[in-house]
């Protein structure tokens, strides 16, 4: 479980914190549990102040630098290039169980190494990439390497080859295009929530912040191409149940031409696959 408060001044955090563990605390008394103090940490995103103090049963908490949440290394920053070293060290570590069966061009088929390629190893490079997206291009380039010399090992390549010409033989996308794409389906899947959902009513504030990390922003802006793409185009969640009245209207589905200029065409396919781009037109 996690408690947050936000805040300008760190009596006012210490507060807020002290008083969300105050009331966590009796909730798990009604029901028979006990906090762990030693395992319970503090964490404070801040340039300025290291710690706060919050106390369990009259001990204080630590205050850590960094702390994996769900998978994903938080620290002080948000910079995020403790989750890309992971990221890159679980890719490998996968990568290596997978490079026993093929074996250079001797063992398993490219076809089914390109396979456990994209159900062993990506995932690993991928996991919650619209949370860290922002990263920098150096961390960008490093996924990128890692993802190149998994792609050399699946086809048997020679250290020296074209990184393009793999990821063309292979079919699969730098990880540049492929973050856009993880981004776009994201952005999608967040505005066709309702307007209750709060991370829809998170996209579409315009807010200043003064830290220059906002994953939702990030999400919006790379985005915007694909967002007039569908202007004026209805966006219905597949589980949704279409009104009685709609089979009165034409559906046509929006024509893959008009994202021919987008970076990447493949985003559409996918997404077309996460919600129905219809254009409703009324039958003459």
């Amino acid at each position: 479980m996690v408690a947050t408060a936000v805040g300008r001044y760190v009596g006012q955090i210490e507060e807020c914190l002290q008083n969300a563990t105050d009331q966590l605390m009796q909730w798990a008394k009604k029901d028979g549990m006990e906090l762990n103090a030693l395992k319970t940490k503090v964490m404070l995103f801040s340039d300025t102040v290291n710690k706060v103090s919050v106390k369990i049963n009259d001990k204080v908490l630590d205050c850590v630098t960094s702390f994996k949440y769900l998978g994903v290394f938080l620290d002080k920053q948000m910079d995020f290039s403790l989750l890309v070293n992971y990221a890159a060290l679980k890719a490998k570590r996968a990568m290596a169980k997978v490079g026993t069966l093929i074996n250079g061009r001797k063992g398993s088929p490219i076809r089914i190494g390109i396979d456990l390629y994209k159900a062993l190893v990506r995932p690993h490079l991928e996991y919650m990439v619209p949370v860290w997206a922002s990263i920098t291009d150096k961390q960008v380039d490093k996924l990128q390497s890692v993802q190149v010399q998994c792609l050399k090992t699946v086809v048997g390549a020679k250290a020296h080859s074209s990184s393009s010409a793999v990821e063309v033989i292979t079919d699969i996308l730098p990880f540049c295009f492929r973050r856009r794409e993880l981004c776009c389906r994201e952005y999608v899947r967040i505005i066709t929530q309702d307007n209750s959902q709060e991370l829809k009513q998170l996209l579409t504030l315009h807010s200043s912040c003064w830290t220059s990390f906002c994953p939702l922003e990030y999400i919006r802006v790379v985005s915007r191409q694909l967002d007039r793409a569908i202007s004026g185009c209805q966006l219905i969640k597949p589980e949704c149940i279409i009104p009685e009245n709609y089979m009165d209207t034409k559906l046509t589905i929006l024509p893959s031409s008009t994202l021919q200029n987008f970076a990447v065409s493949e985003v559409y396919q996918d997404i077309m696959s996460v919600a129905a781009l219809i254009k409703v037109k009324q039958l003459a």
